[in-house]
């Protein structure tokens, strides 16, 4: 069985062929493999979670046919594009304390917010 670190640098080496424009913004992007079982009886579903800075959400969100078409072709579901300014703002969630070293990965992808002076 391939590990998730191969199948996203996988993912990334056919954007990079494939779609070389669309594939500048996952530089800035945290790319990570997700399964999850769904279904009755339960299936088996793998697919790509995109986790975005807030100033590249809609570029992201305008290219996700092209991160779809690869995605498929590795015999993956659909990826899904996700705020990661958002998901680490939001005060219920519990990622800091169920996985907090991919809330700390999370954080190195967003800029340097600076505080506000009045």
């Amino acid at each position: 069985m391939l590990s998730e670190p191969l199948l996203v640098q996988e993912f990334i080496h056919l954007m990079r062929r494939t779609y070389p424009q669309p594939s500048k913004v996952l530089r800035h992007c945290y790319i990570k493999l997700v399964t999850v079982h769904w279904g009755q009886p339960p299936s088996r579903l793998d697919y790509f979670a995109i986790y975005c800075p807030n100033t590249l959400f809609e570029t992201v969100s305008e290219q996700k046919e092209a991160f779809g078409h690869i995605s498929r072709y590795m015999g993956l579901a659909d990826p899904v594009c996700i705020n990661a300014n958002r998901l680490i703002r939001d005060p219920m969630s519990k990622l800091k304390k169920e996985a907090p070293r991919f809330w700390l990965e999370l954080h190195w992808l967003l800029p340097a917010q600076l505080p506000e002076t009045p």
